[in-house]
C-alpha cells in the first residue's frame, strides 16, 4: 500500500498561517500536510531567507524541511572540478549562461 504524502486533516489549536508569517496563506479550519521531503537551498550567510523559509513552508503544510550544506559559487573551483573529471565543460558552459534560466531550455 503506497502512502498519500497529501494527509488532509482539522487542526484544531494549531498556529494560524496568519501568525506563522504576518500574511494570509490559507483561511478556514482544514489544512493539510504535505509529507514529502522539500529541500531549501540557502546560503549559510541568508539566514533571514532561511528564517522565512521555516516560518512559511510549515505554514503551508510542508512537515518534512531540510536544508543541505550549500556552498557559494565564489567558493567554488571548477577547473579543478573539470580536471578531476567531476563535470564536464558543456554543463559549466550552459550554467554559466543562464542568466536566471532552468538549465536545460535553452
Amino acid at each position: 500500500k503506497r502512502m498519500n504524502p497529501f494527509n488532509i486533516e482539522r487542526m484544531q489549536n494549531s498556529v494560524s498561517p496568519d501568525e506563522a508569517d504576518d500574511k494570509v496563506y490559507g483561511e478556514g479550519p482544514v489544512r493539510f500536510s504535505l509529507d514529502f521531503p522539500t529541500y531549501v537551498m540557502n546560503l549559510p550567510s541568508r539566514s533571514d531567507r532561511r528564517n522565512h523559509m521555516e516560518r512559511l513552508l510549515p505554514a503551508l503544510g510542508f512537515t518534512d524541511i531540510r536544508f543541505p550544506e550549500t556552498t557559494h559559487k565564489s567558493q567554488i573551483d571548477v577547473e579543478a572540478l573539470l580536471k578531476e573529471g567531476k563535470v564536464e565543460r558543456a554543463a559549466i558552459t550552459e550554467i554559466e549562461g543562464m542568466d536566471g534560466r532552468e538549465a536545460g531550455q535553452g
